[in-house]
């Protein structure tokens, strides 16, 4: 009675095993490009679980969840881009907004050089609404680039977060600067 038993349970396993079999292959999508050359970037692989909700112009947002990130390219600096300053300036302007309360900030090394990771909460018209923002100096050079997200605040939002925000990070790269730019006169004719 046991071999028989044993006969059934293997003969089983052999059909769902079969059965199995037929089913096909996922099809592994490629991921998405993202580029915005107005402001001199391009997601080289959108990573999960971030989607596009705008990326026209100036203007390059994702969402992911509730969270959405801003992609901001700043003005050129002849002078050099303080990143410091920028860091100070998050601060501020977290403790400036209903209950705002500032978490820190970290200094990163990138594959676009050095960057700061400042993160602080405050009140929102829904909910208390986390914000962290990399802040590193844009592939031109001359200018900074915020990735700014904003999402509402849980108690794992710092980790949780961090991680999708750095994907996207590793994922950045810069686009061809334009020959003239817009706030560079052209050359005499």
């Amino acid at each position: 009675m046991g071999r028989k038993l044993v006969g059934s349970v293997l003969v089983a396993l052999v059909g769902m095993s079969v059965g199995g079999c037929q089913n096909e292959a996922p099809v592994e999508v490629p991921a998405q490009r993202v580029e915005n050359p107005e402001l001199g970037i391009a997601i080289v692989a959108l990573p999960a679980p971030f989607q596009v909700a705008v990326n026209e112009g100036s203007t390059l947002e994702l969402v992911a969840g509730e969270g959405r990130l801003s992609i901001i390219a700043g003005e050129a600096q002849v002078a050099g881009v303080n990143l410091v300053q920028a860091v100070w300036d998050h601060k501020a302007s977290i403790l400036e907004r209903p209950q705002g309360e500032y978490k820190g900030q970290q200094e990163l090394g990138t594959h676009l050089g050095t960057a700061f990771y400042s993160r602080g909460r405050y009140q929102g018209d829904a909910g208390v609404v986390e914000e962290t923002v990399i802040l590193v100096i844009h592939p031109w050079g001359d200018r900074r680039l915020d990735l700014r997200f904003r999402y509402p605040a849980t108690d794992d939002s710092q980790e949780r977060i961090g991680k999708q925000l750095f994907a996207v990070l590793e994922a950045l790269e810069g686009v061809a600067q334009p020959a003239v730019r817009v706030d560079e006169p052209a050359p005499p004719a």
